[in-house]
């Protein structure tokens, strides 16, 4: 069973990069990678068309036709065979087992909510680049994405989620900077130690984060119930806790709270 609460609360991150229009395409193509990046460390479904409509008008997801895999006029018996079986993934090479993933191939929006059939991608992907020298995807405006580690990416997603929530202009987008923001933050402290080794007390993105005043003031507000339920405010591990949890790790992220 998929880990349901890291897909909604990646799902939620991806809204609120997708509604800063202060972003340049490019940039929130850098915040899509580094969501799903966290993501995929876990026991997660392909949740890319939850949000399809912002992820591809901002040319992170795209799609071809089943005819333009690289392999299909080599391969096309393997490769409709495949779709036959009832069989999503498909490889960039059928013919070799150890070949990396092209894609996800959806038959129509009754498939995983996909808008419509084709092999879907995202820049981050192999075939992105075999599309985009094809010619059968468009041209980016800006690089296809920064590649951010695990750390920078959780450090730059909870400092747009602060900033979002001291700036957003309606009620509406300070909730949802409040959700993402206490969701990773509680995900930084409980879970994320597990994917990527704690920050250094002096990162400068931790030094600026825990300096914003927003940070405390959205973490000592409620949130959507299943936020606060599965990513809690950090709390120091109990004697029946041990070994669960990195109290010196659960005690860096409680420093603007204490």
């Amino acid at each position: 069973m998929s880990m349901w609460e890291i897909e909604g609360l990646g799902e939620l991150a991806v809204q609120l990069v997708a509604g800063c229009s202060d972003l340049s395409p490019a940039q929130r193509r850098t915040y899509y990678a580094a969501i799903y990046g966290l993501q995929s460390g876990y026991d997660c479904s392909y949740t890319h068309f939850r949000c399809h409509g912002p992820l591809m008008q901002d040319g992170f997801l795209h799609m071809i036709p089943l005819e333009q895999h690289p392999a299909y006029d080599t391969q096309k018996a393997a490769i409709d065979a495949a779709v036959a079986n009832g069989e999503s993934w498909l490889p960039m090479d059928p013919s070799d087992p150890e070949s990396p993933t092209a894609g996800i191939f959806c038959d129509g929006p009754s498939h995983q909510q996909s808008p419509a059939p084709g092999i879907y991608f995202d820049v981050t992907d192999p075939l992105w680049a075999v599309a985009r020298m094809s010619g059968h995807v468009p041209e980016l405006d800006g690089p296809a994405f920064e590649k951010w580690g695990d750390l920078s990416a959780l450090l730059n997603v909870l400092t747009l989620a602060a900033h979002r929530f001291s700036s957003g202009e309606t009620p509406e987008d300070r909730d949802l900077a409040r959700a993402v923001l206490k969701g990773f933050y509680g995900f930084a402290a409980m879970h994320c130690s597990w994917q990527c080794e704690p920050p250094a007390p002096d990162n400068e993105l931790l030094v600026a984060l825990f300096a914003n005043p927003a940070l405390k003031e959205a973490l000592t507000q409620p949130t959507i119930d299943w936020v606060d339920e599965r990513f809690p405010v950090p709390a120091l591990p109990g004697p029946d806790e041990s070994g669960m949890f990195n109290p010196d790790h659960v005690a860096l992220w409680r420093t603007p709270l204490d």
